[in-house]
């Protein structure tokens, strides 16, 4: 697992500074590789003898938006979606960046349909009410 793979590097190189690059759902809510790795620190004897704490990480998840809606002084709803309180569960820091800028390729609408979601007209979020 992604978890595994980086405690067994910190067990490798205690005091390497690891940057994991992941898509955002194996990281939202701080559940995903998060909870992994401190299932694996609390269970598994190989990596009980590492001394990490939940304050020593930083998430941040990117998500991207259409340019009508990137641009802040256009967009009427921004002021409140960036003020719903499901954000601030969401990761220590969220990055909108342009969706033009990336060029998609695959079929999935998942994505698309959360995005529509976060940033309907009624400021509403495509997540559960309590993701713990």
């Amino acid at each position: 697992s992604m978890a595994y793979a980086l405690l067994d590097h910190l067990k490798t190189d205690p005091a390497a500074a690891i940057f994991h690059v992941c898509g955002r759902f194996h990281v939202e809510f701080f559940l995903g590789v998060l909870d992994n790795i401190e299932h694996l620190l609390l269970h598994d004897r190989k990596f009980q003898h590492i001394q990490l704490h939940r304050d020593e990480f930083r998430v941040v998840v990117c998500i991207p938006v259409d340019d009508d809606v990137f641009d802040q002084q256009a967009n009427q709803n921004w002021a409140a979606f960036r003020r719903d309180a499901r954000l601030a569960t969401l990761a220590d820091f969220i990055v909108f960046t342009r969706a033009s800028a990336f060029a998609t390729t695959h079929d999935d609408d998942q994505d698309d349909d959360h995005l529509a979601a976060l940033l309907s007209d009624d400021v509403a979020l495509d997540v559960p009410d309590d993701p713990k």
